[in-house]
């Protein structure tokens, strides 16, 4: 199975947790992205069937010094997927729900130790984890977010047979273009949709192929998801930046 990384900054729908103590971002620099609480994190295998790695930052805004403690609950599960996390420098067998050990965190201090680690295994589908954490003298001072992982369809159902093109331009600041090829008995469509998930456009596909024109000009500027939908089922996800 071929390992994938994906990067925060392009696979990573935008979330940030505030809880009294505990602050969440993903990226990094000009790229970090602070997220409202209980936010959403869509991520998908674009290799299709490789490991996909979802890192948040984790940062004590408190005056106090934390032990931090990482809890996983499923919120819907595909079978035959797998899900582990790490923290605390360790990481822990898909059936362990909660951290075997805290996290200690002084005061102001930010750390990247959190990964959660998908493997579709060949299954479609979307599998939605529920992240907490809180510190482990109180489970009332607590933050969470969820990770939604989306499997791109099995081997059966003929993956090969959909495809769509990296939106081009790309910047783009009025229309965008998109090459598509599809099934004739498919029901398909591509969605446009923003960092925190919110589908902004939705296009039908009439065609088997051709070439879809977008306009984005009433967009705001940022990153967008072009994601081709078969029968209900993302199957091609591409990154758009909108830039006015």
């Amino acid at each position: 199975m071929k390992k994938v990384i994906l990067s925060l900054c392009f696979v990573i729908i935008g979330l940030s947790v505030f809880s009294q103590s505990l602050r969440f971002s993903v990226g990094s620099g000009s790229h970090c992205t602070l997220l409202n609480y209980g936010d959403t994190v869509i991520v998908q295998d674009s290799a299709h069937f490789g490991e996909i790695i979802a890192g948040v930052n984790v940062k004590n805004t408190s005056s106090n010094s934390l032990n931090v403690i990482c809890r996983k609950r499923y919120v819907y599960n595909v079978p035959g997927t797998e899900n582990y996390f790490c923290w605390a420098g360790g990481c822990f067998q898909p059936s362990t729900m909660v951290s075997p050990s805290a996290f200690a965190m002084a005061a102001g201090d930010s750390t990247t130790e959190f990964t959660s680690h998908y493997s579709p295994n060949g299954n479609g589908g979307i599998t939605v984890v529920r992240f907490t954490f809180y510190d482990s003298h109180t489970t009332s001072d607590s933050g969470y977010f969820f990770i939604k992982y989306i499997g791109v369809l099995g081997v059966n159902d003929n993956i090969l047979a959909y495809s769509i093109s990296s939106p081009y331009p790309n910047p783009a600041k009025d229309i965008t273009h998109i090459k598509y090829n599809v099934n004739v008995n498919s029901k398909a469509y591509i969605q446009i949709y923003n960092i925190c998930g919110k589908i902004e456009k939705q296009v039908y596909l009439t065609d088997n192929n051709g070439i879809l024109d977008l306009n984005v000009s009433n967009l705001p500027s940022g990153i967008y998801f072009c994601s081709l939908n078969i029968n209900g089922k993302a199957v091609r996800t591409n990154k758009l930046i909108v830039s006015h």
